[in-house]
């Protein structure tokens, strides 16, 4: 239909032919156009205005319109959405944030080469069957728990000192067992060992050592085939008659050389009792010591003199160091004694001088002439003097006489009378001495007054003379 304006112009038409003229604005107007296309249709509530196929005009339920853009839409451009949160199973859009975070909990920690299907489907070779694949090759498998092997199994071989859960092959027992003697006629190699049967056994068991030497030892007693003496600045235990030792009930083999001990260490003045040792059947060292022994009373070691409460420790002898410390064995000082195979030692002193006293009670004449040694408890001790003596005056006597240990009464005597003099012979013999150290001298006194002297020239003629026998 025309479309008129509301307002109609009084004014009329001018000369001007460039202007619209009143007449112009108040003509109906026909429309054209999409005006026109919409003109031909009435108006529906709810609608919207679209073209047929043949572009004529018409008017389709809003309904349509919206219901066309839902389905199947074709976005361009760069369409979002709100992400779904993860695990949503639901109709919501999958935004590609959603996808990812999908993706990355299927993935999980899977290493970079098993994190694609491709990757995971070359690492099951390809093979779409692979389940059964697998099924059967397990089936061609012994279980873990208790298999039944069959044909000729293999497995390697352990090293030969394993002693672990490894299968153990016929190579490794193979090589095990040449370690090991056979029980028919074994021939032994090395140095074998067996436990050591009772004393006294009488069977088919096999005899150690040990066995043979305390057998040994039960019919010829205990060994001291040796003697320690000094040589040298040492002491040293050698063979003597044998070369046997027993210690701790073993008969040891005392080395053809000896064993030696230096004074390295050692008091001077402090009696030490020598103690052998053993290793292997062998003595191999000596040990001094203050601590006492005792004669054993084991079964096998019955009568062995031994430190006290170390039958490890077998005495052989005894020394007393003198300043340095020395060991000391000379006539005036006998400080090394054996143990076994006694030597009876000789103790000698004479005075360098004439010898004086003017002492009415015994006095020691001076020391030059004292001997020393060191004595078992069983030993006995013979000493004896010989010298000339006078006195000063016509009518006194000079009285001499051997001591021990300091004592101011003489075990023996001898006097003489006048200024003539003669001879002063005495001697002594005891058996009572205390095991350890012990020194003799001479003691002398006048009976009135004057003076005692006892005469040294010529040399050697005053002498105090000792044994231990």
């Amino acid at each position: 239909m025309p479309i008129k304006h509301s307002f109609q112009s009084a004014r009329a038409d001018n000369d001007d032919a460039g202007d619209i003229q009143p007449s112009q604005w108040n003509a109906d107007h026909v429309l054209t156009g999409l005006l026109a296309l919409i003109d031909q249709v009435a108006p529906t509530p709810n609608s919207f205005f679209t073209l047929d196929a043949g572009g004529n005009p018409q008017l389709k339920p809003l309904a349509d319109f919206i219901a066309s853009l839902l389905a199947s839409p074709a976005f361009t451009g760069n369409p979002t959405a709100p992400t779904p949160a993860a695990g949503d199973n639901d109709t919501s859009l999958a935004t590609t944030a959603f996808v990812q975070n999908a993706i990355a909990a299927l993935v999980a920690s899977a290493p970079g080469t098993l994190d694609t299907l491709n990757e995971l489907a070359t690492a099951l070779g390809d093979d779409p069957n692979f389940a059964t694949t697998m099924t059967n090759a397990l089936a061609a498998k012994a279980p873990l728990a208790s298999p039944g092997f069959s044909g000729t199994p293999t497995a390697p071989t352990p090293g030969a000192a394993d002693n672990s859960t490894k299968l153990a092959t016929t190579a490794f027992i193979v090589t095990a067992l040449a370690a090991y003697a056979k029980i028919a006629s074994p021939t032994f190699t090395g140095t074998p060992a067996a436990p050591t049967p009772t004393a006294g056994d009488n069977s088919t068991k096999l005899a150690t050592t040990a066995f043979v030497q305390t057998a040994v030892s039960a019919i010829s007693g205990a060994f001291g085939q040796c003697r320690l003496a000094k040589s040298g600045a040492n002491i040293l235990l050698s063979p003597f008659r044998g070369n046997l030792l027993t210690i701790a009930g073993v008969a040891c083999t005392v080395p053809d050389a000896g064993v030696s001990l230096a004074p390295t260490g050692l008091t001077a003045g402090t009696l030490y009792y020598i103690y052998a040792t053993q290793s292997g059947g062998a003595v191999n060292a000596l040990e001094a010591s203050t601590t006492a022994y005792v004669v054993d009373t084991t079964a096998g070691n019955k009568g062995v003199a031994i430190k006290t409460g170390d039958n490890t420790r077998t005495l052989v002898g005894m020394v007393r160091p003198i300043a340095g410390p020395a060991f000391a064995d000379t006539l005036a000082q006998r400080f090394v004694r054996s143990w076994f195979n006694r030597l009876k030692p000789n103790m000698v002193a004479s005075f360098s001088a004439n010898r004086t006293t003017t002492s009415t009670a015994f006095v020691e004449l001076n020391t030059e002439i004292r001997t020393e040694f060191l004595v078992w408890a069983d030993e006995t001790i013979s000493y004896g003097f010989s010298g000339f003596g006078f006195h000063s005056a016509a009518n006194d006597y000079l009285v001499v006489g051997i001591t021990f240990d300091g004592g101011t009464t003489p075990n023996a005597y001898a006097a003489t009378f006048g200024s003539n003099g003669s001879a002063i012979p005495c001697s002594t013999m005891l058996a009572s001495f205390t095991e350890g150290y012990h020194f003799a001298s001479m003691v002398g006194r006048v009976v009135t007054g004057g003076t005692g002297i006892v005469q040294f020239s010529p040399a050697g003629a005053a002498t105090l003379a000792g044994a231990i026998i």
